[in-house]
């Protein structure tokens, strides 16, 4: 599986927010998700020891649910006592698939812009 680029750009402070993802192969079928776990992370910029980590959601921990693991479905969501924590701007991201094997693989990666909610 290879990495993919994709802009997230409308997460709202204060409000819930889902993003429901299908992994697929090159060819096209389902990744199958038995046994594999997911992670995410957004931060203010790509590099490890220098980004500041703004939302860190894992499917260990409940906010990335795999719905159904032999048809590739996940999805990921924050509810909005979550996002009302977060500052509004520009951000990056990435999603890693952790494989059956414990293999780590960068699935997704990108921007992620986080709005300013006008009603609180």
């Amino acid at each position: 599986m290879s990495a993919a680029y994709f802009l997230i750009n409308d997460i709202e402070k204060g409000a819930d927010w889902s993003l429901y993802i299908t992994f697929q192969e090159v060819d096209g079928t389902a990744t199958n998700l038995t046994g594999c776990s997911l992670r995410m992370k957004i931060k203010t910029d790509f590099t490890s020891n220098n980004g500041t980590t703004i939302a860190n959601l894992t499917s260990a921990t409940g906010e990335i649910t795999i719905l159904s693991a032999i048809n590739g479905t996940t999805v990921i969501a924050m509810p909005s006592s979550q996002t009302s924590n977060l500052t509004a701007g520009n951000y990056v991201y990435d999603l890693k698939l952790i494989t059956t094997t414990g293999a780590v693989e960068y699935e997704i990666r990108g921007g992620a812009t986080i709005l300013q909610s006008v009603t609180e």
